[in-house]
């Protein structure tokens, strides 16, 4: 799950966020949360989707705060040196993801996809998003995004990418 939420923050961290967060950052700060926030857990709904969400909070209050930050003049550095507090297990963890090659490849392929198809490799594949949310996303009717998600699953697991990252829900 770990690198799937690496990968997911790699993707979704834009460059006005980049000045105050790395993408390892997100996901001490969301692993953090979810540890925190555990016994709030609800064990019908799948882990992968509760985490993203939290994924998705944390992402959100880290652009409002970096535009809070930009727009008053603030070093936007500051949230970085909060997030240098997080225990070594976490970040000699995510900096191992860093350099792990399967996980660099697997992005650099999915950047190189268009825009619509890196949402659906963000929502379906990594959040573990259904297509009907995908299709709301995209603007297209949910047997669409159905299809298109199932040919583009089909096509990064040919070539050979880590299938680990991908939730396995259709």
């Amino acid at each position: 799950m770990l690198p799937a939420l690496y990968g997911w923050a790699q993707l979704r961290i834009g460059s006005e966020l980049r000045r105050s967060m790395e993408p390892e950052d997100l996901v001490h700060e969301v692993w953090a949360r979810a540890l925190a926030g555990f016994e709030s857990y609800d064990a019908s709904r799948p882990f992968r989707a509760w985490l993203f969400g939290i994924a998705r909070n944390v992402l959100l209050e880290a652009l409002r705060e970096a535009r809070k930050r930009a727009a008053s003049g603030e070093d936007p550095s500051e949230m970085r040196r909060a997030l240098e507090q997080a225990p070594d297990e976490v970040t000699s963890f995510t900096r191992r993801l860093a350099r792990d090659e399967a996980l660099a490849h697997f992005l650099e392929r999915v950047r190189e996809l268009g825009e619509d198809e890196q949402t659906l490799v963000r929502l379906c594949g990594l959040e573990g998003a259904s297509c009907k949310d995908a299709a709301l996303a995209l603007g297209i009717n949910e047997e669409a995004a159905r299809k298109r998600w199932q040919r583009l699953r089909t096509e990064l697991v040919r070539r050979d990418l880590p299938r680990e990252l991908l939730d396995e829900a259709l």
